[in-house]
């Protein structure tokens, strides 16, 4: 795949989500797996400037759009909720990951990005 091409479908996975990007695709997501398979981190990168927000005595890692990704309780119990519908998916559905495969990857980008590298990422069906 020629890099200028893979640049241009993370730039409309950025925009417009993996869904409106895999119909643009014939819904096909050969194509985007193929863009992310050498590096999954990759695809964290369009959440790396993601803003903590405490309610309740949860802290909340929200995009720009206040929506939240991923949250822990307190660092003592030493887990990360990560959201499903926006990050778990996409390494299992689209990248063919498995649990243990994307807790590594997140651990990874967690500890890389935001300095939470004693939380173990646990898959969260509904964050609000």
């Amino acid at each position: 795949m020629e890099p200028e091409f893979r640049d241009k479908v993370k730039l409309m996975i950025t925009k417009y989500g993996v869904g409106h990007t895999t119909k643009m695709f014939d819904n096909s997501i050969d194509v985007i797996r193929r863009v992310y398979q050498d590096n999954p981190l990759d695809f964290l990168n369009q959440f790396n400037d993601l803003t903590p927000f405490e309610l309740e005595g949860k802290i909340f890692y929200m995009d720009k759009k206040g929506k939240p990704l991923f949250y822990y309780q307190d660092k003592e119990n030493g887990y990360i909720s990560i959201s499903n519908d926006r990050i778990w998916l996409f390494f299992s559905v689209v990248i063919g990951l498995n649990y243990d495969e994307i807790q590594d990857v997140m651990k990874t980008w967690l500890g890389e990005v935001y300095n939470l590298r004693r939380l173990t990422p646990n898959m969260a069906s509904m964050i609000q």
